[in-house]
């Protein structure tokens, strides 16, 4: 693997990881804002931890000082694709959240005044939309967690 491949990869980790720690804290202020929307919350909120996690130790496989890691994906470039494209994967469907989570926290500061049962209606409306992206995030999570597997050993 080429030093300037190697940079991308290390960057693109460190730019989730901060897009995790954004969405974590608007997740909790979300939740603090929608008392009925506990479960999907805290779901997204447990699988953002993950992924979160599963970055952080593969920031630790890039950090390796003895250049095994560059000496592995220079003899398999698949697996130097496969971990790129996990990675954009992941950033994705972060991109996405972070737009939804905005997108809703907008208005509910607009009806922060009003009833619960509209601040409630608002969330339901918005909940399928929240149970698409923590699938997707569960299955980016799970991509993850098997490529910290495969790369450990």
């Amino acid at each position: 693997m080429d030093p300037i491949t190697a940079i991308g990869l290390v960057a693109s980790v460190f730019q989730i990881v901060g897009n995790c720690g954004r969405t974590l804290q608007s997740l909790v202020h979300l939740k603090a804002r929608y008392k009925y929307a506990g479960a999907t919350l805290d779901a997204l909120t447990a699988e953002v931890e993950q992924v979160q996690q599963n970055l952080s130790h593969l920031k630790e496989i890039f950090k390796d000082t003895d250049h095994s890691f560059s000496a592995i994906l220079r003899t398999k470039p698949e697996l130097q694709d496969t971990v790129a494209r996990t990675l954009r994967g992941c950033e994705g469907v972060f991109k996405l959240l972070s737009a939804d989570l905005q997108k809703i926290s907008a208005s509910s500061a607009e009806t922060l005044q009003k009833l619960d049962f509209m601040r409630m209606t608002s969330f339901i409306k918005n909940e399928k939309i929240f149970d698409d992206r923590l699938t997707q995030i569960r299955g980016h999570q799970a991509a993850l967690n098997n490529l910290c597997q495969l790369l450990s050993m």
